[in-house]
C-alpha cells in the first residue's frame, strides 16, 4: 500500500505502482517491480501496515484515516467513532443472527448423530412412547433451551460492555453446554 504526497501533503491514498504508469502513459519506467527510491521520486512511498486499535464492535466502528508521515516514514492512521444507536442496534442483531445461525447447525449437526433431521425433531420425540427416544427427546430440548439462552446471555453481556462481543460461535463454545448423548 502506498500513499502520494506533493509538497508534503496527501494527495491519493490508497495509490500504487500501477496508478502512477497510468498517470504517465508517455513516460518509459523500468521493467518489473518498481523500488521503493525510483518511487520517491515520483512523491510515492509505502505506508507501513498497522492493526486497527481494539475496540467494541457493537457500540464503536474504527475508519482508516489519511496516511501520516513520522520519522521519515509513511504509517496508517485509524479513528474510533461511537456509533449511533440505530447502528448499535443493527450490529447486535447482526451478530445475533449470525451466532444464532452457527448455533443451530451445531444443534442441527449433534441431533443427525442419533439419525434425527433436527433439533427440532429429535425435541418432538420428548413426549415419545419408547423410552430410548423419549430419553433423547427430553435431552434435547433441554440442551437446546439452554444453549439458547447462554447464547442469548452472552449477547446481552456483550451489548452491555460486560464482555468483549464475540465474532464466531468457535469463541465462546466453552461457555455452551456440552453436546453429549445421554446413556
Amino acid at each position: 500500500m502506498y500513499v502520494k504526497v506533493k509538497d508534503g501533503l496527501v494527495e491519493r491514498y490508497p495509490y500504487t505502482p500501477t496508478d502512477l504508469i497510468r498517470q504517465h502513459p508517455d513516460t518509459s519506467f523500468p521493467a518489473g517491480a518498481l523500488s521503493e527510491v525510483f518511487l520517491a521520486r515520483w512523491g510515492v512511498y509505502p505506508v507501513e501496515e498497522s492493526e486497527p486499535p481494539d475496540c467494541n464492535p457493537l457500540t464503536h466502528r474504527v475508519e482508516e484515516g489519511m496516511p501520516f508521515e513520522e520519522d521519515g516514514k509513511w504509517r496508517r492512521s485509524w479513528a474510533i467513532y461511537i456509533m449511533s444507536a440505530q447502528e448499535q442496534a443493527e450490529a447486535a442483531a447482526h451478530l445475533a443472527e449470525k451466532l444464532g445461525s452457527q448455533l443451530g447447525r451445531v444443534l442441527n449437526e449433534f441431533a443427525k448423530t442419533r439419525g434425527y433431521d433436527s433439533m427440532l425433531s429429535a425435541c418432538t420425540y420428548a413426549a415419545s412412547a419408547v423410552d430410548r427416544f423419549k430419553r433423547e427427546g427430553q435431552y434435547c430440548l433441554g440442551v437446546r433451551d439452554a444453549a439458547w439462552a447462554a447464547l442469548e446471555q452472552i449477547m446481552a453481556d456483550a451489548v452491555a460492555g460486560k464482555r468483549r462481543p464475540p465474532t464466531d460461535l468457535q469463541q465462546i463454545v466453552g461457555e455452551l453446554p456440552k453436546l453429549a448423548w445421554p446413556e
